[in-house]
């Protein structure tokens, strides 16, 4: 059944929904990209994984008072008394392995060696102070480095911008826009190519870039995210 809209139907970007969404994606650009590519090329599924407490985050004061006077401080005594024995109070945190999924392009052959990665961002991604969005920007950092071609596909509203276009710069954009992705070819580390889309409109067809001397391919975002 088609969606509603023309693009990117914003009611999938719901907490409970964007992670199947977001997989889902994953899985059939995967699957797209391996009918496209050139011999010598092979899409894959990676992962990145981190660790983070279960539990809610709680808005705390900044002082708590933690205790009651006791009778003795309260009538102003002083009283010395040997040292109690300390015992420790054992606190359990819950914790979880966090697993986000990715798409990496990988020359094979004797030596294999990774080409191109596509990003799709999660909340994760976007949430200050998140495990997730750390561990997202240290391999952001990671493949600049390598001059790995990185593409990054945002299609949610809410949260930080984190793609690797600066914001200062996306600003510059002449037009309301609610998605963007991003392209970075490691072979011109000073050239983005960034693809601004309003939910009015279809998601655009990019170019997954490889190698410099070999043509990348092209990828109908649209018809993956219908699939989705």
């Amino acid at each position: 059944m088609a969606g509603p809209f023309p693009g990117m139907d914003p009611w999938l970007e719901a907490r409970g929904i964007f992670p199947d969404v977001h997989d889902s994606f994953v899985a059939y650009l995967r699957e797209r990209l391996n009918e496209l590519l050139p011999r010598g090329y092979k899409a894959k599924i990676a992962s990145r994984v981190w660790i983070e407490a279960t539990i809610d985050r709680q808005v705390q004061p900044d002082v708590s008072i933690l205790r009651t006077p006791s009778a003795l401080e309260t009538s102003g005594g002083v009283a010395v008394a040997s040292l109690p024995e300390v015992r420790p109070w054992v606190i359990l945190v819950p914790y979880e392995e966090v697993v986000e999924r990715l798409v990496e392009v990988w020359q094979v052959g004797d030596e294999n060696r990774l080409i191109t990665a596509i990003e799709i961002l999660s909340r994760s991604n976007k949430t200050p102070g998140d495990a997730g969005q750390t561990a997202y920007r240290r391999k952001q950092a990671e493949l600049f480095e390598r001059r790995v071609n990185l593409i990054e596909i945002d299609l949610l509203r809410y949260g930080q911008h984190s793609t690797l276009i600066p914001l200062s710069r996306l600003r510059e954009y002449p037009q309301a826009y609610d998605y963007h992705i991003c392209v970075f070819r490691g072979g011109r580390p000073d050239r983005m190519e960034v693809y601004p889309v309003s939910m009015t409109e279809p998601l655009p067809s990019i170019e997954v870039p490889l190698l410099l001397e070999i043509p990348g391919v092209i990828i109908e975002l649209q018809s993956i995210s219908n699939r989705v």
